[in-house]
């Protein structure tokens, strides 16, 4: 006969290892195939790294042109093994996610388990183990967790970090025990290394743990000053230490403290707030009416409970901060919550744990409908997949597959070494061979220059803003001043025929003023297909 303890343990297993073999069956059988035009610009830096041209986008041009050193630096390290870049990108890209979902699985396991020896708040058929695999399901679920871990961005690498580390935070705060764990400033320090908004959270995290030690300290009447605070303070500067490395190599290198992403990316807070407040509403209403009600209703549940106050708390604090720097810097407007996902089970936890603060004569009922609307939502990541597969989820970064064949294309056709021109610049830039101009800034220093002293921020603004106008005009000057070879453009509609295409469906966000700036100097050579419904065009034009 199984002991009890070994039938818990095995169920455990099971629940953690359920999931996470769905989710990763899930994803490489159909998210696979997807990479973000993004994703490419990190496999170009750690290709040229690996060649020896320096760790820049086009070779000799110190420019840091991404936001996660620490992705980049993994690439690099596959890439003189020998491993294919892409490949390797999407490989680790999924072992992070999976080993993301283990973590978010295991963590809710602790912690309701924790409430439940402290309330007895979960009770009957749906315990601690059940509510756990709750939130295992609603990211196996949510389309963007599977598309965003083989996307090439790295950021199932932050998400697995930020819920490891602010995980074993909250485990360690909900134990009684007068023992404190700091194992959570490590993941918490390399993850610093990732996403601009991470060091944040490892300040956070240092500030709820000053804080709730302090209040240990005054339950237990201890006399004294906190003896904590030392141990704590140190152990949050030598996590700290490979953000300060990579400070250092970055003005050693790139002779600047910040990325060029930053500059490219130029924001004000009076104009992003309508945007965050829109971006999340639209990651709570994605989840469709009824679930939304009914996580949000256990959200709610979490916060009022007292006794399961105290944690929800702590996990908003790492959510929070996150937001905040999307507040403050304009954000990443990707569809599927690309901004999101980095935090996505910590905020799906909180209401696992509204889920642990209902009566338990309700918990069951509750739980079954939680399971039923998660269920329910199951298809519409199905769909998500099937419109990628059709090439009719597109936004400018969501046509990919498209970019690799236009980028072979030009490596066919095109003068080698030639200069382009061009908006996207990821999958262009790794296949074509060519020498690859910048619209946008993100690897282009002058570019991202103007747009910064001018506090512009293309993604915030309307196409027929006249600031907007004006700062693309300055771009198009400075960039055709550089006499591109070749220069692509935007365009709805289907590939123009044999009369050429209609200025007129050039896209105004992709830069209309640069094809007046082009004016007679530039000949149009053909056009590229990037999506049937509705559809839409990348131009190609040569110089005269």
């Amino acid at each position: 006969m199984t002991p009890p303890s070994l039938r818990l343990r095995l169920r455990t297993v099971a629940l953690l290892l359920v999931p996470s073999a769905i989710f990763l069956a899930y994803a490489l059988h159909r998210a696979w195939p997807h990479t973000l035009d993004d994703g490419f610009v990190f496999l170009r830096y750690a290709q040229n790294f690996v060649a020896g041209d320096g760790l820049a986008f086009s070779p000799g041009e110190r420019v840091e042109g991404f936001s996660n050193a620490l992705w980049v630096a993994l690439l690099a390290l596959g890439g003189t093994m020998g491993i294919p870049y892409l490949e390797l990108a999407k490989g680790l890209g999924s072992a992070f996610a999976g080993a993301t979902l283990i973590t978010s699985v295991w963590l809710a396991l602790r912690l309701l388990a924790a409430r439940q020896r402290g309330t007895g708040a979960v009770g009957g058929r749906f315990g601690p183990a059940s509510g756990a695999l709750a939130i295992g399901g609603l990211l196996v679920v949510h389309p963007g967790f599977g598309y965003y871990a083989v996307s090439g961005l790295g950021t199932s690498l932050t998400t697995l970090l930020t819920v490891l580390g602010v995980g074993l935070h909250l485990i360690d705060s909900s134990d009684d025990s007068s023992r404190r764990s700091r194992r959570c400033y490590l993941p918490l320090g390399f993850a610093a290394i990732t996403r601009p908004d991470a060091p944040l959270i490892l300040g956070v995290v240092l500030i709820q743990r000053l804080w709730l030690g302090r209040q240990k300290e005054r339950a237990t009447a201890t006399s004294g000053k906190a003896l904590a605070w030392p141990g704590e303070l140190l152990t949050a500067a030598v996590a700290g230490l490979p953000l300060l490395g990579l400070l250092i190599a970055r003005w050693l290198y790139y002779g600047d403290l910040l990325p060029n992403t930053y500059y490219a990316k130029p924001s004000s807070l009076a104009e992003n707030p309508a945007f965050v407040v829109a971006y999340f509403a639209n990651f709570v209403t994605g989840h469709g009416l009824w679930l939304a009600v009914v996580l949000t209703s256990l959200a709610v549940a979490a916060f009022v409970r007292p006794t399961h106050r105290h944690i929800a708390l702590l996990v908003s604090g790492p959510c929070v901060t996150h937001l905040a720097v999307v507040l403050c810097t304009g954000g990443d407007w990707l569809p599927q919550d690309r901004f999101i996902q980095p935090v996505l089970p910590l905020l799906y936890l909180v209401p696992i744990l509204g889920l642990a603060a209902l009566p338990p004569t309700s918990v069951t009922p509750v739980g079954l409908i939680l399971f039923v609307s998660v269920a329910i939502r199951a298809p519409v990541c199905v769909r998500f997949f099937d419109d990628l597969d059709g090439n009719s989820a597109y936004d400018q970064a969501l046509t990919c597959e498209r970019n690799v064949e236009m980028a072979r294309w030009m490596a066919a056709n095109l003068e080698p070494g030639s200069s382009l021109l061009t908006d996207e610049i990821g999958a262009i830039g790794l296949y074509s061979g060519l020498e690859i101009l910048d619209q946008w800034g993100l690897v282009d220093r002058e570019v991202a220059q103007i747009l910064h002293q001018r506090r512009f921020n293309p993604y915030t603004r309307r196409p027929d803003d006249p600031e907007r106008r004006d700062v693309q005009d300055a771009i198009a000057v400075e960039l055709l001043s550089r006499e591109p070879d070749y220069v692509t453009i935007d365009c709805r509609g289907p590939v123009p025929g044999p009369d050429g295409y209609d200025p007129k469906l050039v896209l105004s966000i992709t830069m209309a003023e640069l094809l007046q700036r082009m004016g007679d100097r530039y000949a149009h050579v053909r056009g590229f297909t990037l999506m049937e419904v509705p559809p839409k065009t990348f131009l190609l034009f040569r110089a005269r």
